[in-house]
């Protein structure tokens, strides 16, 4: 209910950014979001006391802030997704680039261009392009190649970043795909997972993904890539952990359940449907 309020927020003009590039030294290891946001490409994201957002209901989709009264402040004129912000600062794609300001929405520069999906990971920005995965820092300094595929999904837990490339990009997953785990050394080692692994979400323990060889479902295997288990045969998608439950979005009506968005626990157990104010136990 608070996503749909935030998201119907009548929108407010002007804001502009300045090009000076915040120092990484600032920058906490705390962020609020993840490439599995439940608003699909990340709109939304809080830090636990600020929350910003792209106004899609807006004529300009611009990126806003909420004080603490509820009132939005225009940060940004651009269309803004795949959102983090830590304690003191912000990064989110525009245009393709990769941008970074204060959490002001201030000092706006951009670190890195034709940017398809990025994450926070153990003080940089990961991110995926045509051409492959790359690291940088929040300066735009010492950018680094971490894998010459592009990937297919991207995450982290508190330990390791965990990213998916498929094995035949044009077979729509029925030729599997390869996991892959990067510990904070950035040292490389491939999981022993044969599905091919979409929206893929990481707690420490588990990750959890879109089975896209298995028409969808949602499955969740342990960090090192073994007990896999299906938890959800459904063509599931935007998959999110948020404590110790899942949010997903079903796209389309399956076996037993309509489409609409879900919440389930790990396990697989108390599906529950969004049904626009309340989670409804089935």
């Amino acid at each position: 209910k608070k996503v749909v309020t935030i998201l119907s927020c009548t929108a407010l003009l002007l804001s502009s950014c300045q090009k000076q590039p915040p120092d990484r030294t600032e920058w906490s290891e705390l962020w609020g979001n993840s490439c599995g946001n439940i608003l699909e490409g990340g709109y939304v994201a809080t830090n636990g006391e600020t929350i910003c957002y792209t106004d899609l209901n807006g004529r300009y989709d611009s990126l806003y802030k909420l004080n603490e009264d509820g009132e939005p402040t225009q940060l940004s004129n651009k269309l803004a997704y795949n959102l983090n912000i830590s304690q003191t600062h912000m990064a989110y794609i525009a245009g393709g680039e990769l941008v970074v300001a204060d959490i002001t929405g201030k000092n706006a520069a951009v670190v890195a261009s034709d940017v398809r999906k990025f994450i926070p990971f153990n003080g940089a920005l990961v991110f995926a392009t045509v051409d492959g995965l790359y690291q940088i820092n929040s300066d735009g300094t010492e950018l680094q190649c971490l894998f010459d595929e592009p990937p297919v999904s991207l995450c982290a837990n508190s330990t390791y970043l965990y990213f998916s490339v498929s094995n035949d990009i044009e077979s729509f997953g029925k030729a599997g795909g390869r996991v892959h785990q990067i510990d904070e050394d950035r040292a490389i080692s491939q999981l022993p997972v044969k599905w091919e692994c979409w929206d893929m979400n990481a707690t420490d323990d588990y990750i959890f993904f879109r089975n896209q060889t298995e028409l969808g479902s949602l499955c969740r295997v342990d960090i090192e890539g073994n007990q896999a288990i299906c938890l959800l045969e459904e063509n599931c998608t935007n998959i999110n952990v948020v404590g110790e439950s899942i949010i997903l979005r079903v796209i389309t009506t399956g076996k037993s359940i309509v489409a609409g968005y879900y919440i389930i626990e790990q396990d697989g157990n108390d599906l529950r449907l969004f049904d626009g104010n309340v989670w409804r136990q089935l």
